[in-house]
């Protein structure tokens, strides 16, 4: 927060990593930091109101703007999802549901026991039963576009792959509607914002389509015996997730195209 707050009156731009700047509010940003256990008074609160939530999918970021918190890369698979669900009112927003799966890059590159070779080939487990910190910022944005409180339950897990977050996203509609119609809902909400890309249900992919890439691959679909919403929403990790999400705002600040540097695939690891 502190080095923010310097750079910022140095007059430079700053797109933070951490959960600082993600929150519109102290009260978030304190709940967010109970959650990781982190002190949840804000060192630099004067600095919210000039922030910006940095997925310009859903907000203006351009040279005007000096402040952009990075999302959390679970946060950015599941807002892109059900983004459009939730500006258009077409889900009970009490029933949202996030079943959230990420490669083991996820926990960094400090080796610890759990996520040695040995103890994550063929594991799979789920972790933060208690509540995952990137809920905050997701019920933060999905509210802010329904105009009504939204709250997910939400269940993270760790598969042994290297990169990618695949998110399973449920919500009940509020009216009969079949997968088409919720399909042209969502491309049209996307039709200006290149890095979402949106598939109906035959769609045959998954996070190796997305990997080292700064793609969101949406697939949408109905379960029409429920009447409930199923979107199933690809990103990778380490790119649209973290990295190549804040060169996007980089690009954005600095008056780019949004695509430079980002339409090709990289990787490392």
């Amino acid at each position: 927060m502190n080095i923010a707050a310097s750079e910022l009156n140095k007059g430079a731009h700053v797109v933070d990593y951490s959960g600082d700047f993600r929150f519109t509010t102290e009260d978030k940003y304190s709940a967010y930091a109970n959650f990781i256990g982190l002190n949840p008074n804000h060192a630099a609160p004067e600095l919210l109101p000039q922030t910006v939530y940095g997925l310009s999918e859903l907000h203006d970021i351009g040279p005007d703007q000096k402040l952009a918190g990075n999302p959390g890369c679970f946060a950015v698979s599941c807002i892109l999802g059900l983004a459009p669900a939730a500006a258009n009112k077409l889900i009970d927003s009490k029933s949202v549901i996030a079943d959230c799966k990420t490669g083991v890059s996820g926990a960094g590159k400090k080796p610890s026991p759990t996520f040695h070779y040995p103890a994550r080939y063929e594991q799979v487990n789920a972790y933060k039963l208690a509540g995952h910190q990137h809920m905050v910022e997701i019920e933060q944005e999905l509210s802010e576009l329904a105009g009504e409180t939204v709250q997910i339950t939400m269940t993270t897990q760790v598969v042994p792959t290297c990169r990618g977050i695949l998110s399973c996203l449920y919500g009940n509609l509020n009216e009969t509607m079949t997968a088409a119609e919720v399909l042209d809902a969502y491309k049209a909400f996307y039709a200006d914002k290149p890095f979402v890309r949106v598939f109906d249900n035959t769609a045959a992919i998954g996070t190796a389509q997305v990997s080292g890439t700064n793609f969101c691959n949406l697939i949408v679909d109905v379960d029409e015996r429920n009447n409930r919403l199923r979107i199933i929403s690809h990103i990778d990790n380490l790119m649209k997730g973290q990295a190549g999400n804040a060169l996007q705002n980089m690009n954005l600040m600095f008056g780019l195209d949004p695509m430079t540097g980002l339409n090709f695939a990289g990787k490392c690891p």
